[in-house]
C-alpha cells in the first residue's frame, strides 16, 4: 500500500532505531521472539538470518535486525498503516524485556520522495523552492545545470530532527508511490529522522513513551512535506 500525502508526495520508507552499546545478539532466536511475542510465528518470512553479529527477521510488514550497536525495525510499504503498533510491540517489547542494555539513543525516521508538480519544470521548481542564496552565488549560469538541496535541524516533539533533501534521478520504482512519474525523473528525497538522546539509566516505560509518539512524528513530517510539494 503506498503512502501519498500529496499528489505529488510520498513516504517511501520508515524506521524506528534503538542504538545501545554491546546489544547481546545472542538472546534472539526465533523461540525467544515468538515466547515474548516480538514476532509471532505466522509473521515469519523464508528471509531470515540468524548469525553470531546479526540476526534480521523479516515479515510481510517490516524487518527486524539487530546488531551489536543497535536494534532496528523497518517498515515496508504494506506495514504503513500498522506501523504505529508493531514499533511499540517489537521495540518497546524488546527495551522491557532487556532493561539492562545501555541504551544511548532512539530515532524515528521517514522517508519521502516529492517531485514538482505535474508540468511544472523541475529545474525551476527547484531553484525556486530550495536554491540558497550562497548556492545561487556559487552558480554562475554557465550552462553547468546546478541541482539544489536543503539540510537543517531543530527541536520538534521532544526529540532532534534533522531533515535532509536531495535531488536524485535514479530512484527506482517511483512509479509505485507517484502516479504518472517513472524511473529517470527528476526528485527530490526527503529524510526525517527524530533523534532522542538516551541515557544508560533510561527506564523501557520512556522509551515506550517515545514510540507512542510515531504517529504525531509521521503526522509532522508529513505537513512539511506537503508545504514543499
Amino acid at each position: 500500500m503506498r503512502k501519498a500525502v500529496t499528489d505529488n508526495a510520498a513516504l517511501v520508507g520508515a524506521s524506528a532505531v534503538l542504538t545501545g552499546n554491546v546489544v547481546n545478539v545472542s538472546i534472539f532466536k526465533e523461540v525467544w521472539l515468538e515466547r515474548h511475542d516480538i514476532i509471532r510465528k505466522d509473521e515469519y518470512t523464508s528471509d531470515t538470518l540468524v548469525s553470531p553479529g546479526a540476526v534480521r527477521v523479516s515479515t510481510a510488514s517490516f524487518e527486524l535486525t539487530i546488531l551489536l550497536n543497535r536494534i532496528q525495525v523497518r517498515f515496508s510499504p504494506p506495514g504503513y498503516d500498522s506501523a504505529r503498533f508493531d514499533v511499540l510491540r517489537v521495540l518497546g517489547g524488546i527495551a522491557e524485556l532487556l532493561p539492562h542494555t545501555p541504551y544511548t539513543g532512539l530515532g524515528l525516521n521517514f522517508h519521502y520522495v516529492v517531485a514538482p508538480p505535474v508540468g511544472e519544470d523541475f529545474w525551476k521548481w527547484d531553484r525556486a523552492v530550495f536554491a540558497a542564496p550562497w548556492a545561487l552565488a556559487v552558480d554562475q549560469g554557465d550552462g553547468a545545470s546546478p541541482r539544489f538541496g536543503s539540510y537543517f535541524s531543530l527541536d520538534a516533539l521532544g526529540a532532534r530532527l534533522r531533515i535532509s533533501i536531495k535531488p536524485t534521478n535514479t530512484f527506482p520504482n517511483v512509479g509505485d508511490f507517484l502516479e504518472g512519474r517513472s524511473k529517470g525523473d527528476d526528485l527530490m528525497l526527503a529524510d526525517f529522522n527524530y533523534h532522542h538522546e538516551l541515557r544508560d539509566s533510561t527506564e523501557p516505560e520512556d522509551i515506550k513513551t517515545i514510540l507512542r509518539g510515531w504517529e504525531d512524528a509521521f503526522e509532522h513530517s508529513a505537513r512539511v512535506v506537503c508545504g514543499i510539494s
